[in-house]
């Protein structure tokens, strides 16, 4: 039984060490930041090639095989409504899922699920359910 009991305690540590390494250094590189100028967001696709997205919509990809910058389909929605940027990706602030194919981006819609929701507060919640009288 001490042995089975061994066994739990150290998979209940590995599960704990996973999650806090995962919570440490988890995240999504390319989220872009609304607060900078210049460039807002940036994607590596392979060890040579650079993809930037500008605060005015400009999308620039460094090629190392050509050792310049060129400059490519820029983005459909303003920066400020960009929620998510990848290459040939994005997501708008309503969820919407934006491809690039051809030097033109393509909007798919809103996946299943992918409803943005408000977040709120316990006060707003018993303010809406509150009787009226008091």
């Amino acid at each position: 039984m001490a042995k089975k009991f061994m066994h739990v305690c150290f998979g209940a540590l590995a599960l704990m060490l996973a999650f806090h390494l995962g919570a440490q250094y988890g995240g999504a590189d390319t989220i872009v930041d609304h607060t900078t100028a210049g460039i807002v967001a940036a994607d590596l696709q392979s060890d040579r090639d650079a993809y930037v997205l500008l605060d005015n919509g400009e999308v620039w990809d460094w090629n190392e095989g050509n050792a310049e910058w060129s400059q490519h389909a820029s983005s459909p929605i303003p920066v400020s409504q960009t929620k998510f940027w990848t290459w040939g990706l994005m997501i708008d602030a309503d969820n919407q899922v934006w491809t690039e194919s051809g030097g033109q981006w393509f909007n798919r819609g809103t996946p299943p699920g992918g409803v943005a929701a408000e977040p709120s507060t316990w006060g707003n919640i018993k303010a809406k359910w509150r009787d009226s009288d008091g």
